[in-house]
């Protein structure tokens, strides 16, 4: 049953990487996030107000390129390459339950043609089997950090330069969070992952209209609509719809869980074999079976009681910022997200 449940949430990176080429049962909407720097992330709500899209402030110079005047990486790697911006003091551990588990997943974009293979999907589920609940983070492709041992960089290009090493120790150093596990996908096999299981039921939180390809769809918020691979993979990769990337994050949440629903229903719990077979050929992992089994309990609690998953990301907790090269990025709010983590961790 929670290999079902991990290839569910595998398949949101893939989902969420796709952005990057650049009911008895769970909750069915997922509600904005405030837009203030300190306000906390609001969980799945059974209904979702209608999305307004956040204005995104004006690229600003103010980050210049200044002498990091100490050493503020103590013992992380120091950095090997100039950046562009001062080198943040490291983030202090996050306390968390000792019995959490946090796996970060990973979704890479592998065609043969890209020259490297930047992690366009960061989405950090941290599973507490003591409280039987379930918190999904998304952090944004651009958001601009340190990378231990390189320099300031986007975050989605840790694993291109690092690996998942890199991407645990960037995690630490920025976030203070303990990666325990990774699994890293590729969204190419979404479609086929999505087809096995005979398509799936996406409940809309927000209604809008959009093309993709040379089709025309349009959604009602509140409504369930099924979908097919190809379907599903269009409704997060739309880029008119309101909202943005944080938008897509959303949309791709949404499509986790009903992923989710369809592994855990009595149908697709008699595929399993077939799905597990789908899993091990699309995920990379440092999960043994063994690890896995451990979680199995906290799938089936969250399975039966919808109020066990929250979903956050970072919107209104980052800014516009133009490097000195050109590059758009966008740079953390430290103390807004720092005080978020904590929230999030301490519940």
């Amino acid at each position: 049953m929670f290999k079902a449940h991990l290839l569910a949430v595998s398949t949101l990176a893939i989902v969420l990487a796709s952005c990057g080429t650049r009911e008895g049962s769970l909750p069915s909407t997922i509600t904005p996030v405030p837009t203030s720097p300190t306000a906390m992330a609001t969980p799945f709500l059974p209904i979702l107000p209608t999305l307004s899209a956040t204005p995104t402030p004006a690229p600003s110079m103010t980050p210049t390129p200044t002498p990091t005047p100490v050493e503020p990486w103590e013992n992380f790697p120091g950095p090997s390459l100039k950046s562009s911006t001062e080198i943040p003091r490291i983030i202090r551990d996050i306390v968390s339950p000792k019995e959490t588990v946090n796996i970060i997943i990973l979704g890479t974009d592998d065609a043969w043609w890209r020259r490297s293979m930047n992690a366009d999907t960061m989405v950090l589920i941290s599973i507490d089997p003591e409280q039987g609940t379930v918190k999904m983070i998304s952090f944004p492709r651009d958001l601009f950090v340190y990378l231990p041992g390189r320099n300031m960089a986007r975050i989605n290009t840790a694993y291109a330069y690092g690996g998942p090493e890199l991407v645990a120790l960037t995690l630490r150093y920025n976030f203070g969070i303990e990666v325990d596990y990774y699994a890293r996908v590729n969204f190419a096999s979404f479609e086929k992952a999505v087809d096995a299981l005979g398509g799936i039921d996406v409940v809309v939180g927000n209604g809008f209209t959009d093309s993709c390809g040379k089709t025309s769809y349009s959604y009602q918020s509140g409504r369930s609509y099924h979908m097919d691979g190809w379907t599903a993979l269009c409704y997060v990769r739309m880029r008119n719809a309101p909202g943005g990337d944080f938008a897509r994050q959303r949309r791709a949440q949404e499509i986790l869980l009903a992923i989710f629903r369809k592994a855990i229903s009595l149908e697709g719990l008699t595929r399993l074999p077939e799905f597990y077979e789908q899993y091990s050929r699309m995920v990379e992992t440092d999960m043994d079976l063994t690890d896995m089994l451990a979680l199995l309990p906290t799938a089936a609690q969250v399975a039966q009681d919808p109020t066990r998953i929250e979903g956050f990301t970072l919107a209104g907790l980052t800014r516009s910022w133009t490097t000195p090269d050109g590059g758009a990025v966008l740079l953390p709010d430290k103390e807004g997200v720092q005080t978020l983590l904590t929230e999030i961790f301490k519940k």
